[in-house]
């Protein structure tokens, strides 16, 4: 008896080129499956230890995605769902374990960790991520910074072509010097700037100052929280 569709999809791992829409409405998913050991050179691409592809539905297992668009960005979860396969422009829901890196050049590195996260894919590359957890989780580092920025809230909602990150509820964002903590907070990535604002909330913005020598928290040249 032949193997069905589905059961041919979950022959992993799947190692799947995304950047000219393989899976897009219409097409057979089977014929886009590679397995791992093939090399990927497209510049948007995953693997997964399973994958069960409908019209306008997809779902994927133990995801591992890589997108070299702009700098790296590397994305995994346990589990991936889509509606809708045109994914050079889409829009994904990961949960479980979410873990996002991303290498942008000029030895500045960003890190996501999450319970879930919504990933918009626009243009064939990942625009926009969306983070939820108890709470998500957001540090970068540069070498001209003495030391990581790291913050954490209830959501965190990284811009990728605009380098900019929003927390909110109960946010906190820290340089290892100056401490924010706001219902809301705004972070410049590229400028290293933050501003923390109350909103209409009853909280107010609240601020600490490390004033120890030992810590080397006196600025140099860079912005601050």
């Amino acid at each position: 008896m032949a193997p069905s569709r589905t059961d041919a999809l979950r022959a992993g791992p799947l190692c799947v080129a995304l950047a000219l829409g393989s899976l897009a409405q219409g097409a057979e998913p089977a014929a886009a499956v590679a397995t791992a050991s093939d090399a990927c050179n497209e510049p948007l691409c995953y693997t997964a230890s399973s994958l069960e592809a409908e019209r306008n539905h997809l779902v994927l297992h133990d995801l591992n995605l890589v997108d070299s668009t702009h700098g790296l960005v590397r994305i995994r979860a346990d589990r991936a769902e889509a509606s809708g396969l045109d994914l050079a422009s889409s829009q994904w829901v990961l949960t479980g374990h979410v873990q996002v890196d991303m290498d942008q050049g000029a030895n500045q590195h960003s890190e996501l960790h999450a319970d879930q996260a919504t990933v918009q894919f626009a243009n064939k590359h990942v625009a926009l991520m969306t983070a939820t957890g108890d709470p998500a989780d957001f540090a970068h580092t540069t070498d001209k910074a003495r030391e990581p920025a790291r913050g954490h809230a209830r959501s965190i909602v990284y811009d990728l072509d605009r380098n900019q990150v929003q927390l909110d509820g109960d946010s906190w964002l820290s340089d290892g010097c100056r401490e924010i903590k706001a219902p809301h907070i705004d972070y410049d990535v590229t400028r290293q700037r933050g501003q923390a604002a109350a909103g209409g909330d009853a909280s107010q913005v609240r601020g600490t100052v490390r004033t120890d020598p030992g810590a080397q928290c006196a600025p140099e040249g860079g912005a601050r929280p």
